[in-house]
């Protein structure tokens, strides 16, 4: 009868003393009338399909409330600034950045159209002079800020201008190398200079035929001079001092929307004896979407402080850190260690690292003057 009134069905298994099969929704009713003609007894066992689950939702109104107000949060938080990063930034220090984004009015959740990435960007070249380059990009809920810096030492990045000067030596010792590019040298290679003195004079003789001063032309000192100078080294510390041994740990997790917190308050006070480190992580829906949602966990470490005393190994380990962190920061730089006769000293109260050390550095800073004024030019011979 099903198949004489076009009622397919499918999947049809012998259970025991009953048959089990597939008919669609659409013919159920044409099936239940053939059933009762027929004294067939038949129960629905499943429903499946998209018409049934539309079916079962249909009535559930908070089902669609929920769906559309979860659309509308994430489509009003996809409109803010949840995420900052800082690229290329190696002088200047991100949370130095991020502070002047703040006084910027620039900061976590504010609106992605309330910022004007090409005025941010000009603010930050005028406000941090070594950022040679930098741009402001907004993508997805990220304020990207990427930036280049010029590392080179702040008094040799300034503009060179068009303004006679001559090169002023800053420190004592003998020059090692020189390459003059404008200007009279007045030294050479070899030759010992004092602060003060010029190394580069702006005034460059114009000789005739005859090898006779016909004019002065006035320059704008530039050289690239290397000297080899003293360094002065000295460093003092206890031999006593606080030995702290960890008792236990305490991890605390928890949970953040935006500035509010949900756990143990990051500011909450600890004592003199304990510290606190946090770890987080921000949720993210794709590379681009973060939102403001942050989890993670801190944990009070519990110390327990005593007085202790250096032996004379730890006391020259450490000395000999302080030193190679002094050394480490001159080479970065730019200068160039040429010898180290810094020596350790141990009392039973404290230990002195003391000595000069021999480097090699740039020299040279640019003097203004008026070429009006009466300069005498004095070549030295080489």
């Amino acid at each position: 009868m099903c198949a004489f009134h076009g009622i397919d069905i499918w999947n049809l298994e012998s259970v025991d003393d009953h048959y089990v099969f597939s008919i669609s929704r659409k013919k159920l009713s044409d099936f239940e009338s053939l059933c009762q003609k027929t004294d067939v007894v038949h129960d629905v066992i499943l429903e499946a399909g998209i018409p049934c689950l539309a079916g079962r939702i249909k009535n559930n109104l908070t089902f669609f409330l929920g769906v559309g107000l979860a659309l509308a949060i994430m489509f009003l938080l996809s409109q803010l600034i949840w995420s900052i990063k800082i690229i290329g930034n190696s002088g200047y220090g991100k949370e130095e950045i991020l502070r002047f984004l703040e006084n910027c009015e620039v900061t976590h959740g504010m609106m992605k159209q309330k910022i004007a990435c090409s005025s941010l960007a000009a603010s930050l070249r005028e406000a941090f002079p070594n950022i040679t380059w930098v741009t402001v990009r907004i993508n997805g809920t990220n304020l990207i800020v990427e930036m280049k810096e010029n590392i080179l030492d702040e008094d040799r990045t300034q503009e060179k201008s068009n303004e006679p000067s001559n090169l002023i030596c800053e420190k004592d010792g003998v020059i090692v190398h020189m390459i003059t590019r404008s200007g009279t040298p007045l030294y050479s290679v070899g030759m010992e200079c004092k602060k003060g003195d010029i190394l580069v004079e702006g005034i460059v003789p114009i000789y005739n035929d005859s090898q006779e001063v016909v004019r002065y032309e006035y320059v704008d000192s530039d050289a690239d001079i290397k000297i080899r100078t003293v360094c002065s080294y000295y460093d003092e510390f206890s031999m006593i001092y606080e030995k702290e041994t960890l008792l236990n740990t305490e991890s605390v997790p928890f949970f953040q929307i935006g500035k509010w917190r949900i756990g143990l308050s990051y500011d909450s006070p600890v004592s003199d004896t304990q510290k606190k480190i946090r770890e987080f992580q921000q949720f993210s829906l794709t590379d681009t979407l973060f939102l403001p949602f942050f989890y993670g966990q801190e944990e009070i470490l519990s110390y327990e402080k005593e007085e202790d005393k250096y032996t004379a190994q730890q006391a020259r380990s450490l000395a000999n850190q302080h030193l190679s962190r002094f050394l480490s920061d001159l080479e970065k730089k730019g200068v160039q260690i040429y010898e180290n006769n810094v020596k350790i000293v141990m009392s039973d109260a404290k230990c002195i690292a003391k000595g000069e050390i021999i480097v090699i550095e740039n020299i040279g800073k640019n003097s203004p003057f008026s070429p009006d004024d009466t300069v005498s030019v004095q070549i030295q011979e080489e």
